[in-house]
């Protein structure tokens, strides 16, 4: 009678079972640790500490730029980019950045605010906004200027791309303050008046439809206009004002400081009854270091700022004069035409002030 064996596992059979289960196991052990680690990195990089830190790098790195976007949407401010990020560097170059450092106020889901400190000094106070899962960084400034400014009449505001409101505005419908030497009344524009505080600097005012400001002389309003940016333009509002100091000086006719300029203007008939012999006869002079800044204020009507070194020389003694005007222009055809005139020797950068 024959005997049945009985019937096992192989052991190769055996072995690769064990083997499978193993590596089943294993699999699973690593995909565990694998979403463990997945979820301590993205707890770590949610945690307040890693996010300041970050921010505090891009800051000791000088990466203000964003800094100064996500701050317009936090708190939104007239003041132009490059004044703000100058200010910005002043702040935070305070000291050694190895000893910048922030304490938590408020930690939120979407905002966070911190005290930002270097050693013992309070800087500020730094928010981080919450964009999409990127936290961005806002670090809004309070300045001390205010700016009173003549604005063309109806033109709609904007700064850095947000609307300004009419809460600013305290007057409407005013002649621009740099004609009060015109005559002819119907060539001065009217302006609105706004008047702002709390600023770092020149308000960023319309600059992205190529407008500018320069600050009259005399009332210290700031006129707000289109800026001149035409090279060849510019040479001619130049000449007129170096004609207008060439007269006195005996380098130039009266006829070409008529050519230039609107003969029926108050400045002008003061102007004719100069003696102009403000310096001896000399055989040398020179006009150097021309600068000039200039808006257009109207279609027709352009307030200018223009500063050159005038040098004479007449053997004996030699002397250069920094020399500034402010000059206000008339459209006549096509010539422009000084229509009012000041004298700012503050305009010339060589100038001490």
């Amino acid at each position: 009678m024959a005997v049945k064996r009985k019937r096992g596992i192989r052991p190769l059979a055996a072995l690769l079972f064990a083997l499978i289960i193993g590596g089943a196991v294993f699999f699973i052990g690593r995909m565990q640790v694998r979403n463990a680690e997945q979820e301590f990195v993205t707890y770590e990089q949610s945690m307040p500490e890693v996010q300041i830190n970050a921010v505090m790098e891009e800051i000791r790195n000088g990466n203000y730029g964003e800094i100064f976007a996500a701050t317009q949407k936090l708190n939104p401010t007239l003041d132009s980019e490059e004044t703000y990020i100058a200010r910005l560097t002043e702040i935070l170059t305070y000291g050694d950045p190895a000893d910048l450092s922030a304490e938590p106020v408020q930690i939120g889901d979407t905002e966070r605010v911190y005290r930002l400190v270097n050693g013992d000094t309070l800087l500020g106070t730094l928010t981080l906004l919450n964009e999409n899962g990127t936290w961005k960084p806002a670090f809004p400034i309070q300045g001390s200027e205010t700016f009173r400014v003549e604005v063309p009449q109806g033109l709609a505001l904007t700064a850095n791309g947000n609307p300004v409101g009419q809460e600013y505005r305290t007057e409407s419908g005013k002649e621009a303050s740099n004609f009060f030497q015109i005559t002819d009344s119907s060539i001065i524009p009217t302006v609105d008046i706004y008047e702002f505080s709390g600023l770092l600097g020149e308000p960023a005012l319309n600059k992205e439809d190529g407008y500018a400001m320069i600050q009259d002389v005399l009332s210290g309003n700031w006129l707000l206009g289109k800026e001149v940016t035409d090279e060849e333009l510019k040479k001619k509002l130049i000449n007129a004002a170096e004609q207008i100091a060439m007269y006195p000086a005996q380098d130039t006719s009266l006829a070409n400081v008529a050519a230039v300029s609107d003969t029926n203007a108050a400045w002008y008939r003061k102007y004719v009854s100069l003696q102009n012999y403000w310096f001896t006869a000399h055989n040398t002079m020179e006009l150097s270091n021309e600068t000039c800044r200039a808006v257009m204020q109207s279609e027709d009507t352009i307030a200018a700022q223009i500063a050159f070194d005038y040098f004479a020389d007449n053997g004996e003694v030699s002397r250069t004069w920094h020399c500034g005007y402010q000059l206000t222009f008339r459209k006549s055809g096509e010539d422009w035409l000084v229509c009012g005139t000041e004298i700012c020797s503050l305009l010339n950068p060589a100038q001490p002030h």
